[in-house]
């Protein structure tokens, strides 16, 4: 059985969108969503959404977010072909909760497209789908299930990474802005320049009051703060 037959879905899915959420705790609320086209997942369709509507731990709240600002694109003119493409079907990492809400969320923006939750097992492997009634047994289905799997870890090891990714780069600013006339703005300057923390403590006086924005007294600064940090 096709998964377009097991879901009853009325064309098969060219173009299946999958969404998780990752934070810690209140901080870096990240989501990302993968895409798999004609079956077979497309790294450059891939989009992470930095949550901005909530600044607490909730998964319902972000993924409205994270899916309303997909469908803002949907059909936009001079959008990149993936965020302007009509998704056929929507799997979350996640229950009936999740579907339900986002049901709703599509309902009322006039869409009509396919939602499933990704539900996992005890051993957080992926178990069954769910619409906001009941479950499907997709292990019956080696070939569904595959699919599943895949997407399934593929969104969560996605999601997971930006997060992560996000939490280095705020590490990273957090240490600069403890340099004397280093805030968020300079230390983001100075990071974007050289590409990474260890490139800048490398870099010479001369490079650092190179950056756009850095004095020269920013620049002695930064070059000492490190010189005494590696003492």
């Amino acid at each position: 059985m096709t998964l377009s037959q097991l879901l009853r879905l009325e064309v098969l899915p060219e173009r299946i969108e999958a969404y998780d959420i990752s934070n810690l705790g209140d901080e870096h609320i990240t989501a990302g969503m993968v895409a798999a086209i004609g079956g077979k997942l497309k790294k450059s369709e891939y989009r992470t959404f930095n949550i901005k509507s909530t600044d607490t731990q909730d998964d319902y709240a972000s993924m409205s977010e994270a899916i309303s600002r997909r469908l803002a694109h949907i059909g936009e003119d001079g959008s990149d072909s993936g965020m302007s493409a009509y998704p056929d079907l929507i799997l979350l990492d996640g229950g009936k909760g999740h579907v339900s809400v986002i049901k709703n969320l599509l309902r009322d923006k006039g869409f009509d497209i396919p939602v499933f939750g990704m539900v996992k097992d005890e051993h957080h492997k992926t178990r069954t789908l769910t619409d906001d009634v009941g479950e499907l047994n997709i292990a019956r289905h080696p070939d569904v299930f595959r699919l599943i799997y895949e997407i399934q870890e593929e969104v969560h090891r996605y999601t997971v990474g930006r997060m992560t990714g996000a939490k280095r780069k705020t590490l990273k600013s957090s240490t600069l802005e403890k340099i004397n006339g280093i805030g968020p703005a300079k230390a983001k300057k100075l990071l974007s320049h050289f590409g990474s923390l260890t490139a800048l403590k490398n870099a010479t006086e001369a490079e650092i009051s190179e950056v756009n924005g850095i004095t020269k007294s920013d620049a002695e600064n930064v070059y000492n703060y490190f010189r005494k940090e590696n003492k």
